[in-house]
């Protein structure tokens, strides 16, 4: 394909395009192109905009007792409550209360007893029959 428009090799192609785009850009108006960098700064903004809401429900997620591991969980599940009539942290607290293994859950430790330690021998010594006898009647 490249022969057939007299183009030698590849490197040729991708200066000829580049070359093209370049003269495409000269020729747009001052006004075209204020229209481009507006379009980029509004997908920018709503990018901005968009993390800006999913880090704000991951903070409410968080004020309302959620475990961290399931954060964006919650916030997933929440995000299909809200309407006009109920607010991200309204739609947080609706899946707490709904799905209750989300919620920290403080567990308490019983307390184990303290191990005793003692310093010396551990053999026991075998009584004889008379000090048996003898410590029975004390």
């Amino acid at each position: 394909m490249l022969k057939e428009l007299d183009i030698s090799d590849f490197k040729d192609a991708k200066e000829g395009l580049s070359k093209i785009k370049e003269w495409q850009d000269s020729q747009k108006t001052e006004q075209e192109k204020q229209i481009e960098q507006l379009n980029e700064l509004k997908i920018n903004q709503e990018t901005l905009t968009d993390e800006n809401s999913v880090l704000k429900a991951q903070i409410s997620a968080m004020k309302a007792g959620v475990n961290a591991d399931y954060v964006t969980d919650v916030v997933t599940l929440a995000k299909t409550m809200v309407s006009d009539d109920v607010d991200m942290e309204a739609a947080i607290s609706k899946v707490v209360e709904k799905y209750p293994h989300f919620a920290q859950v403080e567990v308490e430790k019983e307390e184990m007893p303290k191990p005793k330690f003692s310093t010396g021998q551990h053999n026991k010594q075998t009584t004889t029959e008379a000090e048996a006898w003898a410590a029975a009647f004390k």
